[in-house]
């Protein structure tokens, strides 16, 4: 990232980069709280000694509790899913902070993200509705739902994610339970996805920070060919291959973690990883909403947004020169 990065953005990427040694100089308040705002303020916390100023101390109690908030929530509904034969599965969250950060309540997250099964949502809303949960937000144009509780977490329950394959998940252990997490794979494509569709706009290094430590981490698990293949079945390829620039740029990674990517995709110039100007970042969430579309409906929708996606764009050469690798990867 670099060059694009403003000085405390890449005082930030030191910090939260627990994988390399401390950069040096005690980060300030301010770096701190923006720390807190890119939700990595537990990682950038275990390399700074204290004492710590009386804000931080209370981010941290803050984002403590709804750590435990969110283990309560998990415990209590998991066996009630189970008992009711619902395949359902956490994406991202904690399921990622058990298996890839070195211990727990080091990544923050806002809320609880399940994925449910095809054929299974109706189920799982019955059964939440019978629990005391209430619908507050359904996005169904997206597939998700936000449900809500007193003293529980906010569940958002995903419904629509066709690249899931539920004969791959695997399990992490919280509070001595074993719960369904997503395979490596399948990780990969449900955070391309998150960050480039659901986020563009507003890119945290959270994200890009989950993606770098999967590649570092996990390389040998994934099947890079594969990967490909099913992203491009559905549709994810220009998510994948973002968000993977959007984190090497950022965190990096040896080339010999991708052994098997394909070169051709490696773009000519590494994209922003942080992107700058509202109405860039709007841009590039309308043009990633275009290469994922969900039925004739939605491409029609999305066709419209077209023009004011080129229009947005600056420079317009960059813009002419990502439509110019879609169309030949559509090709």
């Amino acid at each position: 990232m670099a060059s694009e990065a403003t000085e405390p953005v890449r005082q930030l990427i030191a910090w939260s980069d627990v994988d390399h040694p401390v950069p040096g100089d005690r980060p300030d308040v301010a770096l701190l709280e923006q720390a807190h705002r890119h939700r990595i303020l537990g990682l950038v916390l275990t390399r700074v000694p204290p004492p710590l100023d009386q804000a931080t101390r209370l981010r941290m109690l803050l984002q403590t509790s709804l750590f435990e908030r969110q283990e309560r929530t998990l415990l209590a509904l998991a066996p009630i899913l189970n008992a009711k034969s619902l395949k359902w599965t956490v994406e991202r969250g904690r399921a990622v902070e058990t298996l890839l950060y070195p211990r727990s309540a080091l990544r923050g997250s806002a809320d609880i993200d399940l994925i449910v099964a095809p054929g299974h949502h109706e189920r799982l809303s019955r059964c939440l509705r019978t629990l005391g949960w209430r619908l507050s937000v359904a996005r169904r144009y997206h597939g998700e739902e936000v449900w809500k509780k007193p003293h529980q977490s906010t569940l958002e329950v995903h419904f629509h994610k066709p690249f899931i394959d539920w004969s791959r998940l695997q399990h992490f252990s919280l509070g001595g339970r074993l719960l369904p997490a997503l395979g490596w794979e399948d990780q990969m494509l449900a955070m391309s996805e998150h960050l480039t569709l659901d986020h563009a706009h507003a890119v945290l290094l959270l994200w890009c920070y989950d993606i770098a430590r999967l590649v570092r981490q996990r390389s040998r698990d994934l099947d890079w060919r594969s990967l490909w293949t099913r992203a491009g079945r559905h549709g994810l390829r220009y998510c994948v291959t973002q968000a993977l620039n959007w984190a090497r740029a950022t965190y990096g990674w040896p080339d010999e973690a991708t052994p098997d990517w394909p070169a051709r995709l490696r773009p000519a110039w590494p994209p922003p990883a942080i992107p700058t100007g509202t109405l860039r970042r709007w841009a590039m969430h309308l043009q990633a909403q275009l290469r994922a579309t969900r039925g004739p409906g939605d491409a029609l929708v999305k066709l419209c947004l077209l023009p004011i996606s080129w229009a947005l764009w600056r420079p317009g050469a960059q813009m002419k020169y990502q439509w110019w690798r879609w169309s030949r990867r559509k090709s």
